[in-house]
């Protein structure tokens, strides 16, 4: 939250670290991983270009949370829905904030997915077809998300 009271981000996304995602049932874990990889070549590291200020690491975007400044939650609220409407409404908003020079930046924070809801998730396979589906959403969102990006900033 202080990044955000004191200006010096917008937006600010929680980063689990690695025993966090530990922590998670594997076949979430896997696609998180992998999204949070898939994403990265887009926006964060392997960019040639990153949008994302990565100076505390990789953003960690499906853990969901997001610490937002008013001044940003514009582009949640205005996001129209146009590269996928059900998941990408917490991740397209990012990138279309850091595009117009909002600060988008990530924070490790000390988190555990608890131990019976793990347990539980990794029986159940509608949660690993729900993971997956989410997935497949955000991997194409992002294509289209960084096409228009890139077609904007020509």
């Amino acid at each position: 939250l202080q990044l955000v009271a004191d200006g010096s981000a917008h937006i600010v996304v929680p980063n689990r670290g690695v025993a966090g995602m530990a922590s998670l049932p594997k076949i979430q874990r896997l696609l998180e991983e992998a999204g949070n990889e898939y994403w990265d070549r887009f926006f964060g590291f392997q960019a040639d270009k990153p949008l994302f200020d990565l100076s505390d690491g990789a953003l960690d975007l499906w853990v969901g949370v997001r610490i937002i400044s008013p001044i940003a939650l514009k582009y949640f609220l205005e996001y129209d829905g146009r590269h996928g409407d059900k998941w990408m409404s917490i991740f397209a908003p990012l990138a279309l904030a850091a595009a117009a020079g909002m600060i988008v930046t990530g924070r490790h924070v000390d988190s555990l997915y608890k131990y019976e809801q793990s347990k539980w998730e990794a029986k159940n396979n509608k949660k690993a077809s729900k993971s997956l589906g989410q997935a497949v959403e955000l991997w194409a969102g992002a294509e289209t998300l960084s096409a228009e990006i890139e077609a904007d900033a020509a």
